[in-house]
């Protein structure tokens, strides 16, 4: 009886009848709104795919902004290890120079005296050319002094103590001349 059952010539419950006209009253309208859909579903695959240019426009964009960045910060960092290491370069002196400013400073402690005639004789000259009596004992005590402060601090350091004697007998003098009190 099974066998019976299938051979009926009525169609099965979910598919439609093979006739040509509608099994269902409202099979124009589902029609309609598929067709619909399908406009709408091309739409919106059309707004992703330009959604996905422009996202890969953008994730573009900033990938090249951020390795632009990049690559300036590599460029400043190099460029600073490249200022340091010549300043470094330029501010050590070298071997030569170390040895030459080491045998100055023993001709310094050696001649002391010729040193000192040495920068006053410098500093006279343009009162020399000036042919101005003044200018050359200012010039000549100014270099003199000068060299001597500079080139031997531990002179002046020396002398400190008797030159601070010698201004407190100066100046009682002064006054007992004057009768300032």
């Amino acid at each position: 009886m099974a066998a019976a059952a299938n051979d009926s010539a009525a169609p099965p419950a979910d598919e439609p009848p093979p006739t040509t006209e509608a099994w269902h009253p409202n099979e124009k309208l589902a029609a309609q709104l598929q067709s619909q859909w399908e406009w709408v579903g091309g739409a919106v695959a059309k707004f992703q795919v330009q959604q996905e240019a422009r996202a890969g426009w953008l994730r573009a964009t900033v990938r090249g902004a951020r390795e632009g960045a990049a690559a300036t910060a590599a460029a400043a960092a190099s460029t600073y290890a490249a200022a340091s290491s010549t300043y470094e370069w330029l501010t050590t002196p070298s071997d030569g120079a170390l040895q030459l400013k080491a045998r100055a400073l023993e001709l310094r402690r050696a001649y002391p005296g010729a040193f000192v005639a040495a920068v006053t004789a410098v500093s006279v000259l343009p009162a020399l050319r000036a042919r101005s009596p003044g200018a050359f004992l200012r010039y000549g005590a100014i270099g003199a002094g000068g060299s001597v402060a500079l080139l031997y601090p531990e002179l002046v350091m020396r002398c400190a103590p008797h030159v601070r004697e010698a201004q407190g007998k100066l100046e009682s003098k002064w006054k007992s001349a004057t009768g300032s009190a």
